[in-house]
């Protein structure tokens, strides 16, 4: 396969990953995991922390996809999927997704 090839398989998986973003329950349990932990309800934090490492696996996989690409392509400039990804946020105290911490 060339580059072009490679760059529009990580393209249609990084699109994907944005419609899976929207249609999928990841927002409502960013939102669920937060208000859990505000309500101290540790079985609601633990099923919500499951689902986000899932999720951050996933996108994971199709980071180190780009992260390859670029190993080989530097030129590429892929974007990141890595903004998909959910971690916590210590400034606000709460889970965002990576692309809303500032």
């Amino acid at each position: 396969m060339d580059f072009e090839e490679l760059s529009k398989n990580y393209m249609e998986k990084y699109n994907e990953l944005t419609v899976k973003r929207d249609n999928s329950d990841i927002k409502k349990t960013v939102e669920d995991i937060n208000i859990a932990i505000k309500g101290s309800n540790m079985e609601r934090v633990n099923a919500d922390y499951a689902t986000i490492l899932d999720w951050n696996y996933y996108v994971a996989n199709i980071e180190g996809i780009r992260a390859a690409l670029n190993g080989q392509f530097p030129y590429l400039r892929l974007p990141s999927a890595d903004m998909f990804s959910v971690a916590f946020d210590g400034s606000d105290k709460k889970w965002k997704f990576k692309g809303e911490i500032h």
